[in-house]
């Protein structure tokens, strides 16, 4: 779901609704790490996946909503299933959440540290080298 898709959903929920401070949480830590790319070997390996994640959340985020629907029907002899599906999605969703939310930016971060201090790591190691055994 690209950015403008996420803010015009996210305008559509009810404010205090978890879904729309889920999404406007994502939108406010996507924007920071935009900003904090480094062209560094964690953003080139982890910048490939980043929006196959997102797809990920959003795809299992229909899926809870899907399964939400199902379980608005008490009583039925399929709400017991439905139950233990919505539950397994929210798990899977939330493992991919904490995942882009929490480690990667951490990863970021640090990566974002090291390449405003020492440059790139290639470039770090060639200098560490040059040090050490002078031409």
């Amino acid at each position: 779901m690209n950015r403008t898709a996420a803010i015009r959903l996210a305008a559509s929920l009810p404010k205090g609704d978890p879904h729309r401070r889920e999404i406007l949480a994502r939108l406010a830590s996507d924007k920071k790490t935009a900003k904090r790319r480094t062209g560094g070997p964690v953003d080139q390996i982890v910048g490939k996946y980043w929006d196959l994640l997102h797809d990920l959340e959003r795809d299992l985020e229909k899926g809870l909503q899907e399964y939400d629907m199902a379980l608005s029907y008490r009583g039925g002899p399929g709400e017991r299933q439905a139950r233990l599906v919505f539950e397994k999605i929210d798990i899977a969703k939330r493992a991919v959440a904490k995942l882009t939310s929490e480690l990667f930016h951490d990863m970021f971060d640090s990566e974002f540290e090291f390449v405003q201090k020492h440059g790139k790591p290639s470039d770090y190691v060639v200098e560490q080298r040059n040090k050490m055994f002078p031409r």
